[in-house]
């Protein structure tokens, strides 16, 4: 209770001071008021990932035992990013970010490996997008351990495929296939 109370009195302060501040520059006519800097005109394909906001599942067998794996996406930094969280509350659990800086959609990936590889979107068509690796920008080098690419399939709105494949030294390892359906707005619990 006393975090969320501190919390809150934060909030409010934070709030209470934006307006105060506010007020000040609407009396001074000489100060021009903050303003957002212009937007970029949306990105076809950054759009598509904000659409997968929302809470996915996989259910699958594994040694005789049904699992289940959890994923969200949500969109995030005032619609800049799109925070994506797989293997929710398993040792497995890993978060990627992909953002679009006005010319070009990336993706950072924050691995259990443990690294964190930045990919490129190399090739985009209509239900598609491939994310790869270039150089070795998040990796120690090309051998280490770590995901090289990701493609995003849309079977449908409520349908996603992603074939995750990694590299080991050096060398391209099998491809790991998710086929995630969308869930009802239940709120999934990380570790």
């Amino acid at each position: 209770m006393k975090k969320f109370l501190s919390v809150l009195t934060f909030t409010l302060a934070l709030a209470s001071a934006s307006f105060a501040c506010d007020c000040e520059k609407a009396k001074d006519t000489k100060t021009p008021t903050a303003t957002a800097p212009a937007s970029n005109a949306p990105n076809p394909t950054f759009e598509s990932l904000k659409k997968l906001a929302g809470n996915w599942e996989i259910v699958f067998t594994e040694n005789g035992k049904k699992e289940i794996n959890r994923a969200t996406y949500e969109v995030t930094s005032g619609g800049n990013a799109v925070l994506e969280k797989i293997n929710i509350g398993t040792p497995h659990e890993m978060i990627s970010v992909y953002s679009f800086d006005g010319t070009s959609v990336a993706m950072t990936h924050y691995c259990m490996l443990p690294n964190t590889p930045r990919m490129q979107l190399t090739k985009t068509q209509p239900g598609r997008m491939l994310f790869e690796m270039k150089g070795k920008d998040g990796i120690k080098s090309k051998k280490e351990h770590h995901m090289h690419s990701v493609e995003l399939v849309w079977n449908s709105d409520n349908e996603l495929t992603q074939n995750w494949t990694s590299m080991k030294d050096g060398k391209l390892e099998p491809t790991v296939v998710f086929n995630w359906k969308r869930q009802n707005q239940k709120k999934f619990q990380s570790n």
